[in-house]
């Protein structure tokens, strides 16, 4: 075959993330939230679709959500500057009706890398309701239990 009756080689494509985000609100109105692994911008914007669900729900029960994000098992490094913007776009869009419906987000982060991400995308996308970063459960649920002024229970098996 001559090299002018050749097709191009199709662009490799990216390759799929390979991690998920749990959500789990068993101790409503505590929202438990873990990122593991690479986290696709598809991911956070399905994570972000639910959040606003769950506020709504809290907002509609006059109640307002105390979440707890963990963040020690995201897998940033892939995360380059325009995904960074566009996962603050995502989280942007949602703002309104997670605001409205939250009372403050503990964020559990030890890694001093994912500590630099997570606050690049904080920058980038301001939320209204108070943010506070922690390097242990622990502490992120004595803070949420401060603002709230009520328990936050531990996760589920722990003590």
């Amino acid at each position: 075959m001559r090299p002018e009756n050749r097709l191009p080689s199709p662009a490799p494509e990216a390759p799929a993330a390979s991690g998920r985000i749990d959500i789990n609100s068993d101790d409503w109105p505590v929202v438990r939230v873990s990122y593991h692994g690479e986290i696709s911008l598809r991911m956070l914007h399905d994570a972000a679709q639910q959040y606003a669900a769950l506020a709504d729900r809290a907002r509609t029960t006059n109640q307002r959500l105390r979440w707890l994000v963990n963040l020690d098992d995201l897998d940033a490094r892939p995360a380059d500057a325009m995904k960074r913007r566009k996962a603050a776009e995502i989280l942007t869009e949602y703002a309104p009706r997670i605001a409205a419906g939250t009372l403050a987000e503990a964020r559990v982060v030890e890694s001093r890398v994912i500590r630099g991400i997570v606050t690049a995308v904080t920058w980038f996308a301001r939320q209204p309701w108070p943010i506070q970063v922690f390097a242990t459960e622990h502490e992120a649920e004595a803070w949420l239990r401060e603002r709230a002024g009520t328990a936050v229970p531990p996760a589920q098996g722990e003590p």
